[in-house]
């Protein structure tokens, strides 16, 4: 009955989050933390994001936009806290919208900009599933590819976990350790934070090919990250 089912749900949903300790653990799967608590970690470290819209409301759209794809929206906002120094620098400028460094190399003079804060979200969780999954995109699953020149990496599948985009996001050592201890301490710090309703979000504008800019010599294929 729906009672059942919805018991072993949450059961489900409990048994993942405790087997959910340490970088060896999955990029797909659902978020534990709210956007509430997710921003209240990042202003508790003293970090001073610059960027265009609410921190609250950019929390918000890694939850939303990461269970768009299956990807575990508040780890890929400890991805995104690591990559830009607590949403300090987000790109050149604030309005880049670039929170995972994506397209950024050692001798690349600027990364990917994105037309507003949650296409570079939705850009970030997408390349997360595109790594996981060989498969993605299928039906009924209809959002274009932000970008699509990854669906040909090679190695697709090869990554299933936050410690496997050592060498493959990010060259830096130990990245996904980095990655996760962020994020165990977000989880520790939530647990005197209360959650709070989600806070209400602009409706996305329409995603395109003028959705991303790509800089000339930058991106897939110029570095071993992303």
């Amino acid at each position: 009955d729906l009672a059942r089912v919805v018991a072993e749900t949450k059961l489900g949903i409990e048994q993942f989050h405790e087997a959910a300790t340490s970088a060896s653990s999955p990029i797909l799967g659902p978020s534990r933390l709210s956007a509430n608590q997710m921003a209240a970690f990042v202003l508790s470290t003293g970090a001073r994001p610059n960027i265009s819209v609410p921190l609250v409301h950019l929390a918000q759209m890694y939850l939303a936009e990461g269970k768009r794809v299956g990807v575990r929206g508040d780890v890929a906002f400890a991805q995104s806290i690591l990559e830009t120094g607590g949403f300090a620098h987000p790109g050149s400028r604030a309005t880049d919208n670039n929170f995972a460094g994506i397209g950024w190399c050692d001798s690349c003079r600027h990364g990917y900009d994105f037309i507003d804060a949650r296409t570079g979200v939705r850009a970030q969780v997408q390349l997360l599933r595109v790594y996981v999954d060989p498969d993605f995109p299928v039906a009924p699953f209809r959002d274009p590819i932000l970008l699509p020149g990854t669906l040909d990496l090679g190695f697709r599948g090869d990554v299933q976990n936050w410690w496997d985009l050592w060498g493959t996001w990010a060259t830096g050592a130990l990245y996904g350790q980095r990655v996760y201890d962020i994020y165990e301490r977000m989880v520790a710090f939530a647990a005197d934070v209360p959650r709070e309703p989600a806070p209400k979000i602009a409706n996305p504008i329409p995603f395109g090919p003028d959705s991303v800019s790509r800089p000339a010599g930058t991106g897939p294929g110029s570095r071993p990250t992303p």
